[in-house]
């Protein structure tokens, strides 16, 4: 098999399945980018993209024909049941009048069997195959969500609860948290409900499949709460709610040059920047007394931590990870005072 290019037209000669699936991995991520804004005012753009499609489910198709004992017969299925979906969705935008809510359909039902392929992929130990990761769409409801959590939860922790009693209301957030989760794991029936009812405007397709992001945030803050000073942890918030979209957004607008899987050089630079400018004017504001090498790693050591954690975290969940990555190097910046 070939190896596909960004603009879809060419292959070079790929030797291992590792790095077949992870070239297609890719292919499919940038495709399913396309699939979520359809330029159905643009006929050049739709022919082109059928075309690229079409490609697309050629590669698919030879993959499962070389690879299937591999992969295992749950992911071929999986990547079968992709490649019907691409052929549907091609189907659609090559009719007389396209309908973009039809498609939107279409591409939902892509993103649930891209991330299905990758839990069947972990299950046989081959997810590591893949380059591109997690799908994570454009979505700016998620977005709000984000900074909206963050500064309900600042103002609380800032002037309202004491350390013991935000220990007490997220533990009694945690543990329901938890509990749902291992309910969605029995019952596919409730985690439908819950994916494509009650967090349908926030959720991401991986988490039809995986623990939600709200479990992981609910149960870094336990943990970052309970082992760090309270404005390591207001600050570590703070990055958190708002540079984690501020990242998402740049990167999904101008985010041309990727340097991990999906994330992109913009969007990572985004980040770490936002996150100096909340460090330095948390600082300020709050009149912390910082000097010499307290204030280097204040202002700089924890952005670095955050940016470092956002960039590597899609093995564990970023709301985990960033939070707590940030927390301690703000705890470490307070103890050189």
């Amino acid at each position: 098999m070939s190896r596909m290019q960004p603009d879809g037209l060419s292959f070079q000669s790929a030797t291992s399945p590792q790095l077949m699936l992870r070239d297609l991995s890719l292919e499919i991520v940038r495709s399913l980018d396309r699939c979520q804004k359809p330029k159905l005012w643009d006929p050049s753009w739709g022919r082109d993209f059928e075309a690229r499609i079409a490609l697309l489910q050629r590669q698919i198709r030879e993959f499962i024909e070389h690879f299937s004992v591999q992969v295992g017969p749950r992911a071929t299925e999986r990547l079968k049941k992709l490649e019907a979906g691409f052929e549907a969705y091609r189907l659609s935008l090559a009719s007389s009048a396209p309908s973009l809510a039809e498609l939107k359909l279409k591409y939902q039902g892509l993103c649930h069997e891209y991330e299905a392929i990758l839990t069947e992929l972990r299950k046989t130990g081959f997810r590591s195959w893949v380059g591109s990761g997690h799908l994570k769409p454009v979505n700016y409801w998620r977005n709000l969500f984000h900074a909206t959590n963050a500064t309900i939860a600042f103002v609380l922790y800032q002037w309202f609860l004491t350390r013991e009693q935000a220990l007490w209301i997220l533990g009694a957030l945690a543990v329901p948290a938890v509990a749902l989760e291992f309910l969605r794991k029995v019952s596919p029936r409730l985690n439908d409900f819950l994916v494509d009812r009650v967090f349908t405007l926030i959720a991401r397709p991986k988490e039809r499949h995986t623990v939600n992001s709200a479990t992981w945030y609910t149960i870094s803050l336990v943990l970052t709460c309970a082992l760090f000073p309270e404005p390591a942890v207001l600050l570590a918030v703070l990055i958190l709610g708002y540079s984690d979209p501020i990242a998402s957004i740049v990167g999904k607008r101008w985010g041309s040059i990727k340097v991990r899987g999906q994330k992109s050089l913009q969007g990572t630079i985004a980040f770490a920047l936002s996150a100096v400018l909340l460090a330095c004017g948390y600082a300020w504001v709050s009149g912390l007394q910082l000097s010499g090498l307290a204030t280097l790693v204040w202002c700089l050591g924890v952005p670095l931590s955050a940016t470092l954690a956002e960039l590597y975290g899609d093995r564990v969940d970023d709301n985990f990870g960033i939070l707590l990555a940030a927390g301690g190097a703000a705890a470490l910046a307070l103890s050189l005072v």
